[in-house]
């Protein structure tokens, strides 16, 4: 990766609301116009792009002999990309970061939160109703998911349900990956599943950016209540998860785990362990 120095012509106007919007929020001025540059690019304001090999997400890369009138700035640059911008959609399947303010994303996470807010609504003398619901909002789920409301997600087409599943009150998933969970699962009232991520970089995070990391779940997982796992994470078949366990790096089968951070506490022999 190289880095160059070179002159941006920017707009007076649009500096002047870049400069007193970040003025506001104590930002500095390179990380500021940084940030501002970001989203300009991300919703196709300006012609040239590569990539940001930390960020998956394209800056300016300004042609050397370009007018020397503006703001000096310095980028990390790789190789320049004659494809056309992708959509934050596309980079948010991709596993890529993404604007979280994009009005694509806001449409996709509105249906998202109006099924599920049907969903909640429901009581438990309308179970066909409810299930049709739960296979709208899912990727994919079964006829004898049972799913105690509320619950709660950001887009419902990530998460992909085996057989026999069951979560009791108050679940959350953040599926800005995908979240895959095997056959006969269960899940204690306000057991959270969280793929996404917000960055380390403050600039970054203000401009509200994230990116998600996929939740991978066997079969014939135990989750205790109050329960969180965190992007990223795989767990293994007969895995159980005590109450309260914050998980954050991968469990394997058949392990029993708890604590914050969830540590591996001891094996099951699911030929003779029955307690």
């Amino acid at each position: 990766m190289a880095t160059i120095q070179t002159q941006i012509r920017i707009e007076e106007d649009v500096k002047k609301q870049a400069m007193e919007l970040f003025s506001q929020l104590g930002i500095d001025m390179s990380s500021a116009v940084n940030m501002f540059l970001r989203q300009a690019i991300m919703r196709g304001g300006l012609p040239f792009n590569v990539e940001i090999p930390n960020y998956n997400i394209p800056i300016p890369s300004v042609p050397e002999n370009s007018p020397a009138d503006g703001m000096q700035l310095q980028f990390p640059f790789g190789e320049s990309s004659a494809q056309p911008p992708s959509t934050e959609m596309e980079r948010l399947k991709r596993g890529e970061m993404f604007w979280n303010s994009d009005p694509e994303i806001n449409a996709v996470k509105k249906r998202a939160r109006a099924l599920a807010g049907q969903f909640n609504a429901t009581t438990e003398e309308e179970p066909k109703r409810r299930l049709e619901l739960l296979k709208e909002l899912f990727g994919d789920c079964t006829e004898d998911i049972f799913i105690k409301p509320p619950f709660h997600c950001d887009y419902g087409f990530n998460i992909h349900v085996g057989k026999n599943f069951f979560a009791n009150f108050q679940c959350v998933m953040l599926d800005a990956a995908p979240i895959t969970i095997g056959d006969n699962c269960l899940m204690g009232p306000q057991t959270c599943l969280y793929t996404v991520n917000h960055p380390m970089d403050a600039a970054t995070r203000i401009a509200n950016y994230v990116y998600g990391k996929p939740i991978t779940i066997g079969n014939n997982v135990w989750f205790g209540g109050n329960c969180v796992v965190l992007s990223g994470v795989t767990i293994g078949d007969n895995a159980v998860i005590g109450a309260g366990s914050v998980v954050t790096s991968d469990i394997p089968a058949n392990a029993v785990a708890a604590g914050n951070p969830a540590r591996i506490l001891r094996y099951i022999d699911n030929s003779t362990d029955s307690l």
